[in-house]
């Protein structure tokens, strides 16, 4: 996550753990996100998998809740609920779902255009997500959309923030948002890291070795 180990100088890694992966789907990127109220890294796995939550101590699952949805590819925390992005219509299918915490889940939105999903963040009281896809590769999500959290069709700005590989997840540490480089090779696995303000402009890019799992 990138509570406290992201700061101006780039983000510090103070230790790795495993966390649950499945395979057997045909799009890779799965999210994930900090819920800074329980303290506890959030999974969102594609498949028919709820959301897992991870102790970052141990990288134990503590507790999961079910999401009942087929291909989630990215997930955001917030105080009371969860965001989750969504491809399982495809472009005919809704994109953004709320979850509260009790498990009642409604549409966030009306946008039904996403082919396989987007990264998404909650930036203070904004919701940022990526441009939709328009394929099971992501090398085309480039730009970042404002909008109020509660209003996800309200686009108040849209950014292009200059990142040619395409962005895989977002998360966001209370200054910046730190957008992770898109590998559409499982072959490539680098793992670069972008650091942008709060208004999705480029301030750094950080490159932190290969991606150790399978």
């Amino acid at each position: 996550g990138c509570d406290g180990d992201c700061n101006a100088e780039g983000p510090g890694v103070t230790g790795t753990v495993n966390v649950p992966a499945y395979s057997g789907w045909n799009f890779h990127p799965q999210g994930m996100c900090w819920d800074g109220a329980q303290q506890r890294l959030v999974l969102a796995i594609q498949g028919n998998h709820p959301l897992y939550f991870i102790d970052p101590a141990t990288g134990q699952q503590t507790g999961s809740l079910q999401a009942n949805l087929q291909h989630m590819t990215s997930v955001a925390c917030a105080e009371d609920h969860f965001i989750i992005a969504d491809y399982t219509g495809n472009g005919g299918g809704q994109d953004m779902h709320r979850l509260t915490r009790g498990g009642a889940k409604s549409n966030h939105g009306n946008e039904q255009v996403a082919y396989g999903g987007y990264p998404l963040t909650f930036v203070g009281d904004q919701l940022v997500r990526a441009n939709h896809s328009t394929s099971y590769d992501w090398r085309s999500l480039r730009q970042l959309r404002f909008t109020p959290a509660g209003s996800p069709n309200d686009i108040r700005s849209t950014v292009d923030t200059g990142i040619g590989e395409g962005i895989a997840d977002l998360c966001y540490d209370g200054q910046n948002i730190w957008a992770l480089a898109y590998r559409h090779n499982q072959n490539d696995p680098a793992i670069r890291l972008y650091r942008l303000n709060a208004q999705g402009a480029q301030l750094s890019q950080h490159d932190l070795g290969n991606c150790q799992g399978a």
